[in-house]
């Protein structure tokens, strides 16, 4: 249940983000496909048979593909703006 809660709530993420771009809001797409990111990084990691609190890097998958051309895609337009990521801290990993 976990394990789909997580894509699902990503998948909301990434088109979140899709409608924030077409909006011009680059921040706000960016913020959106960035925690898109880490939920995907953790559901590839629990697909792959990983704990999540594991640091060990798993093999990336189409849709984690596909959030880091949107990323580098809304980055390109808009290079004079800083990446807005969230906060890292231990009780996301």
């Amino acid at each position: 249940l976990l394990e789909r809660m997580t894509r699902d709530i990503a998948e909301y993420f990434i088109e979140r983000g899709k409608r924030l771009r077409k909006d011009h809001d680059s921040n706000g797409a960016l913020l959106h496909l960035h925690w898109a990111k880490r939920l995907f990084e953790q559901y590839d990691k629990t697909k792959q048979g990983f704990t999540t609190d594991n640091p060990q890097a798993v093999k990336e998958s189409d849709e984690a593909k596909e959030i880091n051309r949107l990323i580098a895609d809304i980055e390109h337009m808009a290079p004079g703006e800083p990446s807005p990521k969230p906060n890292n801290n231990a009780d996301d990993d």
